[in-house]
């Protein structure tokens, strides 16, 4: 297929070492010539395919940079086109003024996604290969790199291909068996037929099923920290963030509006919501933050639901241990050095893991040789990414560290 030749900056728009701009089109190789002159002497037209050549870019008689040309003859390069590749210093004006004199020199500027487009319509890609890319791009963990990169490699277009091949391998037998009765060909029977059909419908609905497994690790859980006042979800929030994201203070309602952040939790991304305590208040302020937290906790993938060992459950918790059935949950309770008055049986009857925060009163850090705060953000991780593994594998893990329930240190 003949297309304008184009051409983008495909690194990231800041400032780095170095900086790619990326020409693709049958006259790739002559514009890159007008612009770029090789130390060696020898033209961009005269490279072969593969193969690099450092020299200056310029402009008007005037050098704008050092660069790398890299060249890739059509049909092995990603677009299925001849394609020259400057990599020069990555400076936001650098690169502008380069792609500038590309500009000048004959290209057209290169829509979002173009590169990508021109590999799916010169069959270099499918479609599914062609959305895995931006999903290797925008991947926030491992196992979102991982996914994408398995479906940019083909595994999905492998599974679909099968399932297509086998229903026109039946179809083609049946309508071969029905045109041509006189030839010798194997009866279709009606079993094979549906246990062709069959076979497909499963392969199908398997894929349809590990949808929702397949958004967790590609865009991650969003995962509700909530509570009553008080509680301790600021300070959650803290440790799970680094830092010091929440308001923490001793007075009831301080955090008003959902507070946000994500962070990586072994091969999990966790898109924590720090709420509102929640409560009844006449505060209008307040209210509309309690409000903002219970539609959070309706759409939420992953539920941290915080309690006070030393306050006694109320309204408020019992109805957010309801919520807590409807989701994958974790129940947090907070303030295990003070006297106990939280009915602990209550809540392990209605959600099944656990996590407890409580005063290290013994000298764990001489056995893990770390500080008190690296402990503290250590086993509270480890507790999340328990949990958030159930959630996005679906498989029935047990948080044990003492008691049937994990232990956080917290100083």
């Amino acid at each position: 297929m003949n297309y304008d030749t184009v051409a983008a900056i495909s690194t990231a728009q800041g400032e780095g070492g170095i900086g790619v701009i990326r020409i693709s089109g049958d006259n790739a190789l002559q514009i890159a010539d007008k612009i770029f002159n090789s130390i060696s002497g020898k033209k961009v037209t005269e490279m072969k395919g593969y193969t690099a050549s450092f020299g200056k870019i310029f402009e008007n008689g005037e050098d704008i940079d050092e660069a790398v040309a890299l060249v890739f003859k059509a049909p092995h390069s990603y677009t299925g086109e001849d394609v020259v590749e400057l990599s020069c210093h990555g400076g936001l004006y650098i690169t502008k003024r380069v792609l500038r004199a590309v500009l000048n020199a004959g290209a057209a500027p290169a829509q979002a996604g173009e590169f990508t487009k021109r590999a799916f319509l010169n069959g270099k890609i499918d479609l599914t290969e062609a959305e895995a890319v931006i999903d290797i791009i925008s991947a926030k963990s491992r196992g979102a790199a991982r996914a994408a990169l398995c479906v940019k490699e083909g595994a999905l277009r492998k599974k679909i291909d099968g399932v297509k091949n086998d229903l026109l391998s039946q179809a083609a037998h049946l309508s071969a068996w029905a045109d041509y009765p006189e030839e010798d060909i194997a009866e279709v029977t009606v079993d094979s037929v549906i246990e062709t059909c069959d076979s497909a419908i499963k392969c199908l609905q398997s894929l349809l099923d590990s949808y929702d497994c397949g958004q967790t690790v590609k865009k991650g859980i969003d995962t509700v920290i909530a509570g009553r006042p008080n509680v301790g979800k600021s300070t959650i929030m803290n440790l799970l963030s680094g830092y010091e994201k929440s308001i923490v203070t001793d007075i009831p309602g301080t955090t008003r509006d959902i507070v946000e952040d994500t962070v990586t939790v072994g091969d999990v991304v966790l898109n924590l919501s720090d709420t509102a305590g929640l409560r009844d208040t006449d505060d209008a302020v307040e209210k509309i933050g309690v409000d903002r937290a219970r539609k959070r906790l309706e759409q939420c993938g992953l539920l941290l639901a915080v309690f006070d060992n030393s306050r006694e459950l109320d309204e408020d918790d019992y109805d957010l241990i309801e919520s807590a059935k409807s989701v994958p949950s974790i129940a947090v309770i907070n303030k295990t050095d003070l006297d106990n008055k939280l009915d602990i049986k209550y809540i392990s009857k209605n959600i099944k893991y656990i996590v407890y925060i409580l005063l290290c009163v013994f000298p764990l850090k001489h056995y893990l040789k770390c500080s008190p705060t690296a402990i503290n953000i250590a086993f509270l991780w480890i507790g999340c990414y328990v949990a958030s593994c159930l959630f996005y594998s679906f498989s029935f893990f047990w948080i044990k560290f003492m008691n049937n329930s994990a232990l956080v240190s917290l100083v």
